[in-house]
């Protein structure tokens, strides 16, 4: 794949906890049909000797954070380290494609009489190594053409299953100058990939486009995955805060699927009352059906 661009290196940046795959990740970066600078970021620092071990012979620069600060904190390390014209977050469970990132700095290149800003893109989701049962997401393509419809299209959740609508970290490319200094934000333990993206969409002098090669894999719910703890009151807050970007229908989803399943699992009627009294429109039956899995403890 030939790309006509100016960039001729990508920032890459993997948080990690020290955790095996994170070599299956630095490889992938490492093995990008173009140039990539690699930032592997520690955010345990017990397992530095353990972690200069597993990426020895590998091109990286591993750096530290002051230890268990998060996953934002840890991107935010990794980006203010780079220089490059584009950066791209991936996380150290998930792995690429080699032709991964030369798709998407072709997508953000193919815009007439200018360069995108930020990548979206299909990817592979599934559970473990068997990549036979690895499914495409999402379903429906993001509505580029009309920012402001981006917002309720990465909350809302009309399925019972995952992937129709989706956004996801490892996913996208950046271009660094349409980021802040520190674009992470650090108060977040929940829904970080979906708030930069929200942050970001909400100027519509960011251009976004979509690329429709699913080159990267996303293992869903790998061991200490942030994305397995149930916080009721980090969605919720999250909620508050955006709420103005979100369709009623979109914003009842949310409230089902991520606030109300998680006080349910939880057991905590302050938040299933709090859940229940932003309802504005009827959420969607998948939402529902998500939401009630909290009872499980799913």
């Amino acid at each position: 794949m030939v790309v006509e661009t100016t960039c001729t290196t990508v920032d890459v940046v993997i948080p990690t906890i020290g955790r095996g795959s994170v070599v299956r990740a630095v490889r992938s970066a490492n093995s990008q049909t173009i140039s990539t600078r690699v930032f592997v970021v520690l955010d345990r620092l017990e397992e530095l000797s353990s972690l200069e071990l597993l990426l020895q012979g590998f091109e990286c620069e591993i750096l530290l954070t002051a230890g268990a600060q998060g996953g934002s904190i840890a991107r935010n390390i990794g980006f203010g380290a780079g220089t490059s014209s584009h950066v791209a977050f991936l996380d150290d469970d998930d792995w690429w494609d080699p032709e991964f990132l030369a798709s998407r700095l072709e997508a953000l290149s193919s815009q007439e009489g200018s360069q995108g800003d930020l990548a979206l893109g299909a990817f592979m989701h599934g559970y473990g190594t068997n990549l036979g049962e690895y499914a495409k997401a999402p379903g429906l393509v993001p509505p580029v053409d009309d920012q402001r419809r981006l917002p309720s299209y990465i909350v809302m959740r009309d399925r019972l299953k995952f992937g129709r609508n989706a956004v996801q970290t490892s996913s996208m490319l950046f271009r660094r100058d349409v980021l802040e200094d520190k674009p992470w934000d650090e108060t977040l333990p929940k829904h970080q990939d979906w708030d930069l993206v929200l942050k970001l969409v909400s100027n519509l002098d960011v251009t976004v486009v979509w690329d429709d090669a699913a080159l990267s894999y996303v293992e869903r719910n790998s061991p200490l995955s942030v994305s397995k703890r149930r916080n009721w009151r980090a969605s919720y807050g999250w909620w508050e805060t955006n709420r103005r970007l979100l369709s009623k229908r979109a914003s009842a989803d949310f409230l089902v699927a991520h606030v109300l399943r998680a006080a349910v699992a939880q057991r905590d009627m302050t938040g299933v009352r709090q859940a229940l009294r932003g309802l504005r429109a009827v959420p969607h039956l998948g939402a529902v059906a998500v939401g009630l899995s909290g009872i499980s403890g799913k």
